[in-house]
C-alpha cells in the first residue's frame, strides 16, 4: 500500500531547478513575462530569466522590505512596491536594485506602496500612503493626487485598474474615484446609488465580456458594466465568509476563477457551475494572497499562496476530475450508536452521518459540501471533517446528500426514516375512541332532566359569548410576536454588521446579547430571532468569527510580531485561551498554530 499523501497533479508549484523553488514561500506578487519571472515574497525578491539561466535573489539590507505588494513591468524595467520600503527599481540587464528617485524621498524610500499599474498613454500609476502618483518615464515628470488637491478619497490607495475605455478606478481606504483621461482630473461624484464606491475595494478586475468585478474587505463580490447602468451583488458561494475572497482571473473557457483565503474555486453561469480546489488537486495551502493572479499567453493560470506560486492549464481540469473519486458512507449513528436500517424509531433523532472518498490527503485540507433534505435549503461547506451530525430531528423521511463541491458525479445518498410517537394506526384507534367517547355523552346528555338541558344550554351560549371576547392563546401571541419578516431581518442585520464593524464591540469578553440588541436600539429577543432564524447561527459563533477575523489581521501586521497567541486572542475579545482554540478551529479548521505556519509565520508559544 502506497502511505503518501494523494496529490493528482492538475496544480504544479512553479520551480526552475536546480536553481529556484517557490515551494513554501509566501508569495505576494509577481510578474511573469514567459522566459522572465519577478517574484515577490516573504522570503526576498527573486529574479529568474530561463532563457539565459539565470537566477538571482535580493534580501536584506539590499532590499528594504520583505513585505513586497506589488509588482510592475514599465519602460524596460521592473518596479517593485514594498510595505514600509518603498519602492525600488530593478534592472533586468545589470540585475541591479535601486530606489526609485522621483518625487517625494521619504515616502519612496521608507512609506507604504501599495499598487503600480500603468495606462495606455504611457504613464506610471502608483497608489501609496500618500495618495496617488502619475509618472511618466519620458519626460520625469510625477504628479501627486490628494484629498486635498482632488476628489480622490481620503486613505492608503490601494487599486489602480484602468479598464478597456482607458478609464482609471482608483480605490482607496474610504472608498473610490474614477480617472477620466480626457480631463486628467479625479472624480468621485459619479457613481450611482447602491453602488460599491464607499467600500474599501482591494482588487478589481475586467473580463472578456467587460464586466468589471470589486472584491471587497468584506463583502460578496460585486458586478459591474463599464458605464455603471447594471450592477448587483454576486454570490460566488453562499457558504463563504464575506471577508474570504482575495483574487480573480478569468480563464479561455469562460470560467472565473476566485483565490480565497481558505481554498480556491472555479465559477460560471453566476455560480450555478462551480468546482473546489484543494490540496488533492495540487493545491499546496489554503490560503491565497490578494491580487495575486494572472493568465499568461498561453492560457495558463498562475495564483500567488502562502505556499508558494502556483500554476494550472485549465484545459485539463475537466479530464483529471471527470476520475471521480466515489464518496461511500462508512458508518450511520443514531443516538450515538451505529444502524444499519433506514427505519427508526421516533426517539432514535439524532443522526451522524460518517462518510469518505477514498483520498489518503492532508487531512486539513478535505472539502465536501452536504445538504440533509427536508432540513437544509442549501449546500453546505464542510472543511476538515468528515462527518455531520443532526439532533432533534421531527418524525419524517430525510435524505443525506454529499458530494465533491461541485461535482454531482460524485454525490453519495442515503435515506432515512424517523418514525412518529404514535404510528398511523394509532392515531385511528384515537380518533375512533373520541368519536365514541362524544357518542356516549351526546347520549347521557339528552337523557338528562329537562332543567340540566336549560343550563346547558346556557352555559353553551356563555362559553360561545366568553370565546369571542377572549385574549387569543398565549402560544398564537407568542408566535406573532417573535416573527419577524424577510424586510426587517435584513435591515436589522445590515445595521448589525455596520455597528460591528465600525465599533468592533467583540474586543469586549464581556459582551452580552442584550448589550449589543440595546446599541442597534432593538430588543434581545429580536436580535436572537435575527442570529438563530434568519442567519441560522448562535450569538456567540457571530461574534467569535469576528474575533477570529481580527486574529487574522493581527498576526499578518508587524506591529504584533512580538505577542504571544494567549495576548494577541485577549485583545481579539477572547476571554479564554481554550475558547479562542477551539473558536478558532471551529472557524478555519486548522489551529492558530497551523493557520500562523501556513502564511509564513512562527507561533510565539503553543
Amino acid at each position: 500500500m502506497d502511505y503518501s499523501l494523494y496529490q493528482n497533479g492538475l496544480f504544479r508549484t512553479y520551480a526552475y531547478p536546480p536553481q529556484f523553488n517557490s515551494a513554501n514561500l509566501s508569495i505576494r506578487s509577481f510578474v511573469n513575462r514567459g522566459p522572465e519571472k519577478v517574484i515577490g515574497s516573504r522570503d526576498g525578491l527573486f529574479y529568474i530569466n530561463e532563457a539565459t539561466g539565470i537566477v538571482k535573489s535580493f534580501v536584506k539590507p539590499v532590499l528594504t522590505s520583505d513585505l513586497i505588494l506589488t509588482i510592475c513591468f514599465y519602460e524596460g524595467e521592473y518596479y517593485i512596491g514594498t510595505y514600509g520600503g518603498g519602492m525600488m527599481v530593478l534592472n533586468p540587464q545589470t540585475l541591479s536594485l535601486k530606489y526609485f528617485t522621483q518625487g517625494d524621498t521619504e515616502l519612496f524610500q521608507k512609506g507604504h506602496i501599495f499598487c503600480v499599474k500603468p495606462d495606455n498613454r504611457g504613464n506610471l500609476w502608483i497608489g501609496t500612503s500618500q495618495g496617488l502618483f502619475c509618472y511618466n518615464g519620458q519626460t520625469k515628470q510625477i504628479k501627486n493626487f490628494t484629498s486635498a488637491n482632488s476628489q480622490l478619497p481620503e486613505g492608503n490607495v490601494y487599486e489602480v485598474s484602468f479598464d478597456s475605455t482607458g478609464k482609471g478606478w482608483i480605490a482607496t481606504e474610504t472608498g473610490m474615484c474614477i480617472y477620466d483621461p480626457a480631463s486628467q482630473s479625479l472624480r468621485s461624484n459619479v457613481f450611482p446609488e447602491g453602488f460599491v464606491h464607499k467600500d474599501k475595494v482591494r482588487t478589481i478586475y475586467e473580463d472578456a465580456e467587460h464586466n468589471l468585478y470589486f472584491i471587497r474587505e468584506k463583502g460578496s463580490l460585486f458586478t459591474s458594466t463599464l458605464t455603471m447602468d447594471h450592477f448587483r451583488n454576486q454570490s460566488v458561494l453562499s457558504t463563504l465568509p464575506d471577508n474570504s475572497l482575495m483574487s480573480i482571473t478569468e480563464d479561455n473557457q469562460g470560467w472565473l476563477w476566485v483565490g480565497c483565503n481558505d481554498g480556491l474555486l472555479r465559477i460560471k453561469e453566476e455560480g450555478e457551475e462551480y468546482d473546489s480546489f484543494t490540496f488533492n488537486d495540487g493545491v499546496p495551502g489554503p490560503t491565497f494572497t490578494n491580487g495575486a493572479a494572472y493568465k499568461d499567453e498561453r492560457g495558463l493560470l498562475w495564483f500567488g499562496n502562502t505556499k508558494g506560486l502556483i500554476y494550472v492549464d485549465p484545459k485539463q481540469v475537466d479530464e483529471v476530475r471527470g476520475k471521480v473519486r466515489p464518496i461511500v458512507f462508512t458508518d450511520i449513528l443514531a443516538n450515538g450508536v451505529s444502524i444499519n436500517k433506514s427505519s427508526l424509531k421516533y426517539n432514535q433523532n439524532n443522526l451522524t452521518f460518517c462518510f469518505t472518498d477514498f483520498a489518503y490527503g492532508l487531512p486539513s485540507a478535505l472539502l465536501y459540501e452536504y445538504k440533509l433534505e427536508g432540513v437544509d435549503s442549501d449546500w453546505k461547506l464542510l472543511t476538515a471533517q468528515s462527518e455531520v451530525s443532526y439532533y432533534g430531528l421531527s418524525s419524517g423521511t430525510y435524505t443525506f446528500c454529499v458530494r465533491i463541491p461541485g461535482n454531482e458525479q460524485s454525490m453519495a445518498t442515503y435515506k432515512v426514516t424517523v418514525q412518529p410517537m404514535i404510528p398511523w394506526w394509532g392515531w385511528v384507534i384515537l380518533a375512533i375512541s373520541i368519536i365514541l367517547i362524544v357518542v356516549l355523552v351526546r347520549y347521557y346528555v339528552r337523557k338528562s332532566a329537562p332543567l340540566v338541558t336549560e343550563v346547558h344550554e346556557i352555559s353553551s351560549e356563555e362559553e360561545e359569548e366568553e370565546e369571542k371576547t377572549a385574549e387569543p392563546h398565549p402560544a398564537e401571541e407568542k408566535y406573532k410576536a417573535n416573527r419577524m419578516s424577510e424586510a426587517e431581518c435584513k435591515e436589522l442585520h445590515d445595521r448589525l454588521v455596520a455597528y460591528v464593524e465600525k465599533e468592533k464591540p467583540y474586543i469586549n469578553p464581556d459582551l452580552k446579547m442584550g448589550e449589543l440588541a440595546a446599541a442597534l436600539h432593538t430588543s434581545s429577543h429580536s436580535l436572537s430571532y435575527l442570529l438563530n432564524q434568519y442567519l441560522n447561527q448562535s450569538y456567540y459563533d457571530f461574534i467569535n468569527e469576528y474575533r477570529v477575523a481580527q486574529f487574522k489581521k493581527m498576526v499578518e501586521d508587524s506591529d504584533y510580531s512580538r505577542y504571544t497567541l494567549t495576548a494577541l486572542a485577549e485583545l481579539c475579545g477572547f476571554s479564554s485561551r481554550a475558547s479562542f482554540f477551539r473558536s478558532f478551529k471551529k472557524s478555519t479548521g486548522v489551529t492558530p498554530n497551523e493557520y500562523i505556519r501556513s502564511i509564513g509565520g512562527t507561533a510565539k508559544d503553543e
